[in-house]
Formats: structure tokens, sequence, C-alpha cells
């Protein structure tokens, strides 16, 4: 499942090795379910990284032009998007619905989705019943409909660490430390200054 958060200027994007983001420019064709979908995904878990994003910048320093900086929110908030992605996948996945007799998604899945022709059904005729604007996020932004613009390119951040720092920093900074209660940010400022603590080192003329 890739999530998208194009908004955030600190470039972060969700693969298997970075926070992937894009957003294609191409006309809308509004699908009722998958905007009802997306903006849960927004309220859920895109809208707090975001803030936290743009907060980094703002209070923290966070330079976007550095690459350990951009290397750190990386190695921060890349296990933290994607552990915030899988606890709201389950939790989707485990909600009643109530056009499927109060199934849920899996409960469906496991069944083989019998009836599944009535439930779209009737999930249509709601659809009907609230208008055009049933499932649409009226605060979303507006997608840049001129060609090419509607991309965002994700570089990749070369690790600044040899093997055995990296393994180091495993062991002392935990993205996803339970203790931690500022969101990431204390933990991306302490990545910030380790790396750079080795990066000096490493640099450091050989004593004679």
């Amino acid at each position: 499942m890739r999530i998208v958060a194009a908004q955030s200027r600190a470039r972060v994007c969700t693969t298997s090795e970075q926070i992937a983001v894009s957003t294609q420019a191409q006309p809308i064709v509004f699908h009722r379910r998958i905007e009802r979908l997306w903006k849960d995904v927004n309220s859920s878990c895109v809208n707090s990284f975001r803030e936290i994003l743009f907060d980094l910048e703002q209070n923290w320093k966070l330079d976007l032009d550095n690459e350990v900086h951009m290397w750190a929110v990386h190695y921060i908030y890349l296990p933290r998007v994607n552990a915030s992605l899988a606890e709201f996948v389950n939790a989707h996945n485990h909600t009643k619905i109530r056009t499927a007799g109060n199934k849920s998604p899996w409960q469906l899945w496991i069944n083989g989705m019998p009836g599944a022709e009535d439930i779209i059904k009737a999930d249509d005729q709601i659809v009907a019943e609230d208008g055009d604007l049933y499932g649409l996020d009226p605060d979303a932004p507006e997608p840049d409909e001129k060609e090419g613009e509607g991309t965002v390119e994700v570089p990749k951040v070369p690790c600044p660490l040899s093997p055995q720092a990296l393994e180091q920093l495993r062991h002392e900074i935990d993205p996803l430390d339970p203790l931690d209660e500022s969101g990431g940010r204390r933990l991306w400022a302490q990545t910030v200054l380790f790396v750079c603590d080795r990066v000096a080192a490493a640099e450091a003329p050989a004593e004679l």
C-alpha cells in the first residue's frame, strides 16, 4: 500500500526503502470509495507527519539541502510512517461495514466476499442519496494539471556512515523509541549530532 504525502517539503517518500511520494498530473476521475479511503489516510496518518516535518524545518533547523539532515529524516521517520500505515491498515481491515452486514473487510476476504455485488449496490445507493460530494475532502489540495508538475522527485540520500557506525547508531537510537514524546523530533536531532560527529571524526587527519 503506497501512501501519498506530497505536500511535505521535506521530500519524505514511502516505499520499502524510503518514504515515497508521488501525485500524477492527470484529470481527476472521482471514485468515491477511494476518495473516502484517502481522506481517512490523510486524517489518520499523513497530516500528523506533515505537521512534524514542517515543524522540523521551521523550529528545529532542518535544512532540506543538507544530506545529513535529510538522511536523518529518512532514518527516523521511515519506520514511523510504516508503523503508522500498518496500524491504519489493521484498523481499516477490521472495521465493520454497515452495507456489508456489519462484516469487516478482513471477514469478507476470509469468506470470499459472498454477496459482494449486493454490497456494492447498497453502497452506491448511499452515494446517490448523499450527492456528488459524498466521500470528498473539501480541504484537500487541488491537483496541478500542468504536465510534469504533479510529480515529486525524491532523491535517494546516501548513508554518510560506515557500516560499523551505522550499527552503533541503530544500537543507540531507536526510531520507534516508545519513550520518545516529541514525535521523533528529538530523535532526529540526536541522529544529526551522531552522524556529524562520526563524519567529522572520519575526516580528521590521523595523528602522527
